[in-house]
């Protein structure tokens, strides 16, 4: 610290100049008056940052704690847990999901389709012997579940319809509708879980099936 009335150096702290006795307060106030002016804008920007954070907090996270809530859909005598994320609609027990990520044509369909999951197989087959539609077929497993993974080929779209056996004379038809069959698997896959995972209920009222052929199930779900 330096003396004001004869420039000798002194240490920081010192209330007088060891050299000419003159007092070093001034000096000292003034470095703190300096310190303050330049921790001022930090403090400033400080507070700026934590209001912003605040305030998003107070926005986004109510949405964000919603969106990881599920829903509880119904579709015939099933339900099924949606992550909240997912956009649901039903309609005539058809349940169409769809996410912020997906593109405007994107969408999966999930319902209940009348016939047996054998039944499904060999219309699959038939149609793809016939070069009809389905393009080729698997029959996986996912999570210790048996599934049956067509690819279908109608107009634009190059699509995925996976189904799942739902009791002896239903299945369980999941149906992607976009535009490529790598980007079908990868619909139906992420819905696939909520599938299995699908509880039965029980109803007073009962369910009307409408049985349509197979081409037409595409069809419609593919609208």
């Amino acid at each position: 610290m330096v003396c004001n009335q004869c420039g000798s150096e002194n240490k920081i702290g010192d209330k007088f100049c060891k050299n000419c006795g003159a007092p070093l307060q001034e000096a000292t106030s003034e470095f703190k008056k300096q310190a303050n002016i330049k921790t001022k804008p930090i403090m400033i920007l400080i507070l700026v940052i934590i209001v912003l954070i605040v305030l998003f907090i107070g926005r986004e996270v109510p949405s964000l704690i919603k969106k990881m809530q599920p829903n509880t859909v119904t579709i015939g005598n099933y339900s099924m847990k949606i992550p909240g994320n997912y956009e649901t609609a039903v309609d005539n027990n058809v349940l169409t999901l769809r996410l912020d990520r997906f593109s405007s044509e994107e969408a999966v369909g999930i319902q209940l389709y009348p016939d047996s999951y054998d039944n499904v197989l060999f219309n699959f087959q038939q149609l793809q012997d016939s070069s009809e539609m389905i393009i080729d077929i698997e029959q996986t497993e996912y999570e210790d579940i048996d599934w049956i993974i067509a690819n279908y080929q109608m107009e634009n779209y190059r699509g995925v319809v996976a189904i799942k056996k739902a009791g002896d004379d239903k299945v369980f038809w999941v149906q992607s509708m976009t535009t490529t069959y790598k980007r079908g698997k990868e619909l139906v896959e992420g819905v696939i879980p909520f599938v299995n995972d699908a509880t039965e209920v029980k109803s007073t009222t009962k369910q009307k099936d409408t049985t349509t052929s197979i081409v037409s199930r595409l069809i419609e779900m593919t609208e």
